[in-house]
C-alpha cells in the first residue's frame, strides 16, 4: 500500500460577504511542496539557450495553473457558515507524505461565470506580465537549496497575486485570505492536525482544516 497524505477544508465562515444582499463567492486556492517533482523545471536550469528556457517555464507554468482548486458557492450571507460536509472539500491528495507545504486560498465576491474566471487564471502564463517575470525565477531559485521547488512556489505565489490584482481592478472584492505554511517535524509530526474556527489574514473569515497522512506499507 503506497503512502497517503491530504489536506481537506471542512468548514469556512464568511463574517462580510462584500455585497448588498446575498453573494456569490469563488475560492481559489493553491498548494506547493518542497518535494514536488517538475522535470520541465529540472531542464529549465540545465538549458543555456534563452527561447528553450522560457519554453520550459511556460510549461511548468501550466502545470502549476492545473493545479489550482476552484469552487464556487452562491447566495452568500454576511455571517454565512459553508460546509464541506461531513469529509470536507480535498485540496490536495498525494501518494507520499511531503516534509513540507505552503497552503494559499484566496476568497472572492465576484458575479463571472466560473469557466471565465477559471480562463483568465489559464491565460496568465500567456501575459505580458508573465513575460516579464520570468527572469527573475532564476535569480530567486540559484539561492535556494532546492531550486526547483522554489521556483515551482515562485510561480504559484506570483499566479496568485495577479489573480488578485487583475480581480481587484475589475471590482471583484476579496473575501479574505489564506496563507500557511507547514513542517512536518513541528506541524504534523504524528500525520494529523486538526484546527477548528482559525481567522484567516483579513479577519473575515473564519476556517477549519483537516490534515492527514499514512505511512505506506513496505
Amino acid at each position: 500500500m503506497k503512502p497517503i497524505f491530504t489536506l481537506r477544508l471542512k468548514e469556512l465562515q464568511i463574517l462580510d460577504n462584500r455585497e448588498i444582499g446575498k453573494a456569490e463567492v469563488k475560492i481559489f486556492s493553491f498548494i506547493a511542496s518542497n518535494d514536488i517533482s517538475v522535470p520541465a523545471l529540472d531542464e529549465y536550469f540545465k538549458e543555456i539557450d534563452k527561447p528553450k528556457r522560457e519554453k520550459f517555464l511556460k510549461e511548468i507554468s501550466r502545470q502549476v495553473v492545473s493545479t489550482k482548486i476552484l469552487t464556487q458557492v452562491d447566495y452568500i450571507k454576511d455571517n454565512h457558515l459553508i460546509e464541506f460536509g461531513d469529509t470536507g472539500k480535498s485540496l490536495w491528495t498525494i501518494n507520499y507524505i511531503p516534509r513540507s507545504f505552503n497552503w494559499t486560498s484566496l476568497v472572492l465576491e465576484s458575479d463571472e461565470d466560473i469557466r471565465e474566471f477559471g480562463k483568465k487564471v489559464d491565460d496568465l502564463v500567456t501575459s505580458d506580465e508573465f513575460n516579464s517575470f520570468i527572469p527573475n525565477i532564476l535569480t530567486v531559485a540559484s539561492i535556494s537549496i532546492n531550486p526547483v521547488a522554489t521556483a515551482y512556489i515562485e510561480i504559484g505565489k506570483f499566479i496568485l497575486r495577479q489573480i488578485s490584482s487583475n480581480l481587484m481592478k475589475n471590482k471583484d472584492d476579496q473575501i479574505g485570505l489564506i496563507d500557511q505554511s507547514f513542517i512536518r517535524e513541528f506541524d504534523y509530526p504524528g500525520l494529523r492536525r486538526e484546527a477548528f474556527g482559525v481567522y484567516d489574514l483579513s479577519r473575515n473569515m473564519l476556517y477549519s482544516y483537516l490534515i492527514f497522512g499514512q505511512e505506506g506499507e513496505k
